[in-house]
């Protein structure tokens, strides 16, 4: 992890642009160019790929998880899935837990106790000083925690393609539609055609 070090300071060979929100800076933006653009670029574009990799990896590993799922449950009797079920290979060991239904399960008790001080409170006058008063002492100051810094990555290359993409597919779409209405009156010409020659 890289500790970022306090007195770091902006180059003053690159170009910041100063964001504002209720008259209080809260955005700062570089813009890179030329060498550093490309060194960044770079790393960004290692990240992007990482990034998907793990996302496809994520999305493979669910449907693999659910396919491992469905092929030991179908070893298995129906009645057996209130059973921990045990798959034993040579190399591995599949276990299925207990199914249970929410039908099957007894309903648990929650409390508002948060409404129940309340309405007590309107119901007896004198009692919410001393709500009030149990409430200050068992109540305490949670110190608060330094937010990390959250990189967000997003390709303007992506996006420009997307949008090429569609407007290709709008285009294609419109082409079709031409196309179709064309062979529509072409066709009614060649029955015309046919009627009149008697073929």
């Amino acid at each position: 992890m890289r500790v970022v070090d306090l007195f770091e300071a902006r180059d003053p060979k690159l170009t910041y642009t100063e964001k504002q929100v209720k008259k209080v800076l809260d955005r700062v933006t570089v813009e890179l160019t030329g060498n550093e653009s490309g060194v960044m670029s770079r790393l960004t574009t290692r990240y992007s790929r990482l990034d998907k990799s793990a996302k496809l990896m994520q999305e493979r590993r669910n449907l693999l998880n659910d396919e491992m799922k469905t092929v030991a449950e179908s070893l298995f009797d129906a009645e057996d899935e209130v059973l921990t079920r045990v798959v034993d290979t040579i190399s591995y060991t599949i276990t299925l837990s207990k199914a249970e239904r929410a039908a099957a399960k007894s309903p648990t008790k929650k409390v508002d106790y948060a409404s129940i001080v309340k309405e007590l409170a309107e119901l007896i006058p004198d009692l919410k000083e001393q709500i009030d008063a149990i409430t200050e002492k068992y109540t305490e100051l949670v110190q608060p925690k330094d937010t990390p810094v959250k990189l967000l990555v997003k390709s303007k290359i992506d996006e420009g393609m997307s949008d090429r993409l569609k407007q290709m597919v709008k285009s294609f779409k419109s082409m079709l539609s031409s196309i179709k209405s064309w062979g529509k009156g072409y066709d009614k010409r060649l029955a015309k055609l046919k009627q009149m020659t008697g073929h």
